[in-house]
């Protein structure tokens, strides 16, 4: 890849953070989350025209339409989809708005069991069909028809699945919330956590990482409220904790190693009765 074109790859991602910074997130009333849209279909549009003008190598457009342009899309994607969710919400009482919250969970479900296949693809981090799937080669159109984007100049055959994975995961976070603030509030844990919070931020992760819950459709923000609840601790910034456990010297995943370390000791000691 060319010096240019790594610069560009650059721009994009310097693009993208100002998207997320231009994004009103805490006014969730529908003027706000519709200007939203709008701000995700503009950078989408200006997106397209620096790709166009950056004549891309094949490597630049598997990289760019695998893990670039789908977040932009992600987030128009998101955001269309709260805005017709929030429009249709009836005024009625919070047990009936959860459960009309609750069917777009079961429709994101049916999302990843009609593309199991490309969401092992996809999360497995597996390069074997890439050039099949992102290169403008093929024909685009593997998207849900209602954020259908078609352009044969700016879409290959699977970015927009990706983009639809990565805003379901942003859709699940959404819902959990609106469920939990519709569902009256039950504390009915006992149990405390009582080690670090980054070993459960830790096992948060990886529990994520490796699809256990919902069919692997569950956010990493999804999880963390679950785990904070049950173990009745307030994990803050677990972004934050995350990002100094990848910059660990040493063993990066220390929870998942003790934990194995001790399991498979428990098992020799009941195997030696």
């Amino acid at each position: 890849m060319t010096a240019a074109h790594e610069t560009f790859l650059e721009q994009c991602e310097i693009q993208f953070r100002e998207l997320e910074k231009s994004l009103a997130t805490d006014d969730t009333g529908l003027q706000q989350i519709y200007r939203n849209t709008e701000i995700c279909g503009y950078a989408l549009t200006l997106l397209r025209t620096r790709f166009l003008a950056s004549g891309p190598e094949k490597e630049q457009e598997i990289i760019f339409f695998k893990t670039i342009k789908p977040k932009f899309l992600a987030r128009y994607i998101f955001w269309s989809a709260v805005y017709a969710i929030e429009l249709n919400l009836p005024p009625a009482p919070e047990e009936i708005k959860t459960n009309y919250y609750r069917k777009f969970q079961t429709g994101m479900h049916l999302h990843y069991n009609t593309h199991a296949a490309f969401y092992s693809y996809y999360r497995s981090n597996a390069r074997d069909n890439d050039e099949k799937y992102f290169t403008r080669k093929n024909k685009p159109g593997m998207g849900e028809d209602f954020f259908s984007d078609r352009d044969p100049d700016f879409s290959t055959s699977h970015d927009q699945l990706v983009a639809e994975i990565m805003a379901n995961e942003l859709l699940s976070e959404y819902l959990e919330e609106k469920i939990n603030h519709s569902t009256p509030k039950k504390n009915i844990s006992l149990l405390k956590w009582t080690a670090s919070k980054a070993a459960l931020v830790e096992l948060i992760y990886a529990l994520q990482a490796s699809g256990v819950y919902n069919n692997g459709a569950a956010g990493i923000k999804e999880i963390a409220l679950a785990f904070g609840k049950l173990f009745q601790v307030d994990l803050g910034n677990y972004y934050h904790v995350f990002n100094e456990i990848r910059l660990r010297k040493k063993s990066r995943a220390q929870l998942l190693d003790h934990l194995k370390e001790r399991l498979v000791s428990k098992m020799d000691e009941l195997d030696e009765r």
